[in-house]
């Protein structure tokens, strides 16, 4: 690409000032490793979608983690009440 050619752009409504999009080869030398370890969450993000898609279609395994969902949020909770108690707030 040469140096007179401008990048593309996008308008966001965020920001006043247009986002440039990188053009180009994303693995430079400086970041050589950035392409190894975007695979590596890739592959862990498809197994657990794939993991979640088992969960959802298997009643029991859906129950079994509802219910440990439901114990994790009871016991912060208690221990919520508990540091809130020592502070002398109430809950």
């Amino acid at each position: 690409m040469s140096s007179t050619s401008k990048r593309p752009q996008i308008q966001t409504s965020f920001y006043s000032s247009p986002v440039q999009i990188p053009v180009g080869p994303s693995n430079s030398v400086a970041g050589s490793g950035a392409g190894a370890d975007l695979q590596a969450r890739k592959r862990a993000q498809l197994a657990m979608l794939m993991q979640a898609g088992k969960v959802l279609k298997n009643h029991l395994m859906m129950r079994r983690l509802t219910d440990r969902i439901h114990d994790l949020m009871r016991d912060d909770l208690r221990n919520h009440h508990e540091r809130s108690r020592d502070y002398g707030g109430h809950f």
